[in-house]
């Protein structure tokens, strides 16, 4: 093989490798655009779902301040309806002290005559 044959072979090695070392060039500028598409993707969706978990959590906050405020008033509708009860138990309790004596009244009064 003369020096003519070979720099004919080693132009057409390097040609090759240039075109092997351009589409690799290419394919890497490629994988970084979409890369840095997928980062920006990705960084869209992280302030989304952030702005949604502070719009929760704030919602979160509401509810428990409106749980907080109707445990109180159940406690206090609770307190209400047992001193109710309470109430109603010893009225109760104070007929069935009448009608006793009543009962003793009406059978003494028919003793007697």
């Amino acid at each position: 093989m003369n020096i003519d044959e070979r720099l004919e072979r080693l132009a057409e090695r390097h040609e090759a490798l240039a075109q092997s070392v351009e589409m690799l060039r290419d394919s890497i500028f490629e994988s970084a655009r979409k890369a840095e598409a997928d980062h920006d993707g990705f960084k869209a969706d992280h302030e989304r779902f952030k702005a949604d978990h502070d719009r929760f959590m704030a919602d979160m906050a509401v509810l428990r301040a409106s749980n907080d405020a109707d445990h109180a008033k159940f406690r206090l509708e609770l307190a209400d309806l047992r001193d109710s009860v309470r109430s109603l138990a010893e009225t109760s309790a104070n007929l069935v002290a009448v009608s006793n004596a009543h009962e003793r009244r009406i059978g003494r009064i028919e003793s007697a005559a």
